[in-house]
């Protein structure tokens, strides 16, 4: 899957969460509801007013906005040039945002929280996934804490495939590499990948009011 290509392409819709994909069940997620999921972040990565935090595949900053009132300064990365274009575009309190691969940038500095959220599933293969870790960890302060939220649970798959239909769409899709969910990830697995960088590695299941809470995980890593 070209996921450049993808999210530059959602990123021309008129709706600013189409544009990043907070859909469920054809409608957009409602402004309550990304208040709360922010105001869930904020806690689960205990960020306060004196915290530089950063924001690792932020799309248009949707999100990132919500956060920016609990924390000193806030910068946002994404790979997508038109999502990015729109996040300057809406912001209304100076933020910094930047054009880069999420396991390539250099954003110059470390920061005592890192998040990235709803996106550790298009990091579909290993090496990838370890790359974009390595930059992660690289960019954390000594006692920071990093947030993977809102991964698909592998053990979970049958809850996002339900039915005979869903696996011979999700066979076809894989086939011709048009699938838009990405990987399932197992969370002990990936939790090893971030023990071995050093971190101490928290798995949380996520709460019932959460969009997606049936089929997917978050964790915690702590340097």
């Amino acid at each position: 899957m070209n996921w450049n290509q993808f999210w530059n392409q959602k990123g021309t819709q008129s709706h600013p969460l189409e544009q990043v994909g907070r859909i469920r069940n054809g409608k957009v997620l409602d402004q309550d509801l990304m208040q709360r999921i922010a105001k869930r972040i904020v806690e689960q990565a205990q960020i306060h007013k004196s915290h530089a935090v950063l924001d690792v595949c932020c799309g248009n900053g949707e999100l990132s906005r919500l956060i920016f009132p609990h924390c000193a300064s806030l910068t946002g990365v994404d790979f997508s040039e038109i999502l990015i274009q729109q996040a300057r575009q809406m912001d209304a309190h100076h933020q910094t945002w930047m054009v880069g691969d999420a396991a390539t940038f250099d954003a110059g500095r470390k920061f005592d929280r890192i998040l990235l959220y709803f996106s550790f599933q298009y990091f579909e293969n290993k090496d990838k996934a370890e790359a974009v870790l390595d930059n992660l960890c690289a960019h954390l302060e000594p006692g920071g804490i990093l947030l993977l939220g809102d991964i698909p649970d592998s053990r979970k798959w049958f809850r996002f495939y339900k039915n005979p239909m869903d696996w011979l769409r999700y066979i076809r899709q894989t086939f011709t590499k048009t699938n838009t969910m990405g990987k399932f990830w197992n969370p002990n697995k990936l939790a090893a990948l971030l023990e071995h960088r050093g971190l101490r590695v928290e798995i949380e299941g996520q709460e019932n009011w959460q969009p997606f809470s049936e089929y997917r995980f978050d964790i915690l890593a702590y340097s």
